[in-house]
């Protein structure tokens, strides 16, 4: 599958991280949709089924990353989830609780690490 047909759904109540991300990843040539909540994301998967992978902040306004995953479990998502997060990995839920999450990407991330993350995760070589 080519990059350009790759969505990404970018979650992060930080309107300029969902712009930085978007910026990032769509230079990377992939598709981005950004939301500022979990209901948001919890909608945007409903409505596409063909997310590639969600950049999942872990601590959103209206509930945190484990509240987002357990919602996604109990709705039958089981898109891949990187996690990110300012307060460091101990603060995310653990992938032995929630099989789709993938890994972690520190905040604030570079936007070099951002790219190359998420196309180690989505199996494609560097450009």
């Amino acid at each position: 599958m080519s990059v350009a047909k790759l969505r990404v759904l970018v979650v992060d109540d930080e309107p300029f991280v969902c712009k930085i991300a978007e910026r990032v990843l769509q230079r990377e040539g992939f598709e981005v949709v950004t939301v500022t909540d979990g209901e948001q994301a919890l909608t945007a998967l409903a409505e596409h089924d063909d997310f590639a992978l969600v950049l999942l902040d872990s601590s959103l306004p209206d509930m945190d990353a484990e509240g987002v995953l357990e919602l996604m479990r109990a709705r039958g998502f089981t898109t891949p989830v990187l996690l990110s997060s300012g307060y460091g990995a101990d603060a995310v839920p653990k992938a032995d609780e929630y099989p789709n999450i993938r890994g972690f990407l520190a905040k604030p991330y570079a936007v070099a690490a951002l790219a190359a993350r998420v196309r180690e995760l989505l199996g494609l070589a560097d450009p």
